[in-house]
């Protein structure tokens, strides 16, 4: 039932009650009239205070719905559209299909750990935490840090990271990823990120060139050996990532 509704339920139950108290006067009218009306304001106020939590549980969004949550408030309702949607000059948040592709061809088992470093990462993160990831995240765009952080609280989201790149180069140790998502354009994948790799881990990276011709590819690592395949294309401004020293 929608607000206004249960607003109208209110106010029309309310004055049937007025007209009957005034039609029969009866004491026992009067005074179980009043009893039924707080009973029906606590349950509609309770009603009204679930909703909003209920809305923001992860598992009742679809991926669209997600999606526009990390949206602009002018391009929320263009979620659904099959293209990416930018957010700031220099990122974009991809599709809700595009979360869904790199989810199955990573092929990963929950629980698997995941780095995603680039710029309007908000929604790919909580797309992969939702489907039972951990994940690790370096928002380079650093105006987008705080919403973020509060939206994936409210989601309840407590399996992302955030993380700079270099508190997490000093601090890696032993540690490796089983995916990395690279979430920007990029012109070449540096030793830095391949090395955060486990074993059979796998990268995905948008490779440009400077005429902003790009390339999904999948980079999978097979101990010294690497298979690489492409995905479907999807466009991230290149905006050079500063992972080096």
């Amino acid at each position: 039932m929608g607000q206004q509704q249960r607003e109208d339920v209110l106010y029309y139950t309310s004055m049937h009650y007025l007209r009957c108290s005034y039609t029969y006067n009866k004491p026992r009218l009067m005074v179980l009239g009043p009893v039924l009306i707080l009973l029906l304001i606590s349950q509609l106020v309770a009603a009204q205070e679930e909703i909003p939590q209920e809305e923001l549980l992860p598992q009742t969004l679809t991926p669209v719905q997600l999606r526009a949550l990390f949206l602009p408030e002018y391009l929320q309702d263009f979620a659904d559209t099959n293209v990416p949607l930018p957010v700031t000059p220099n990122s974009t948040v991809p599709t809700a299909g595009f979360a869904q592709s790199c989810l199955e061809a990573l092929e990963l088992e929950t629980g698997a750990n995941v780095y995603i470093i680039g710029r309007a990462i908000g929604f790919v993160a909580a797309y992969f935490a939702r489907n039972g990831m951990e994940v690790t995240v370096s928002e380079e765009e650093t105006s987008l840090v705080d919403r973020y952080r509060g939206i994936w609280e409210d989601l309840g989201l407590t399996e992302i990271i955030a993380i700079g790149f270099s508190e997490l180069k000093n601090s890696f140790g032993t540690r490796r990823f089983d995916a990395i998502l690279i979430h920007a354009g990029v012109t070449d994948i540096p030793e830095v990120l391949t090395e955060m790799l486990a074993e059979k881990g796998i990268i995905i990276a948008p490779l440009s060139n400077h005429q902003d011709t790009q390339i999904m590819v999948l980079l999978k690592k097979d101990g010294t050996s690497w298979s690489v395949s492409t995905m479907e294309n999807q466009f991230f401004p290149l905006s050079p990532l500063i992972l080096t020293d």
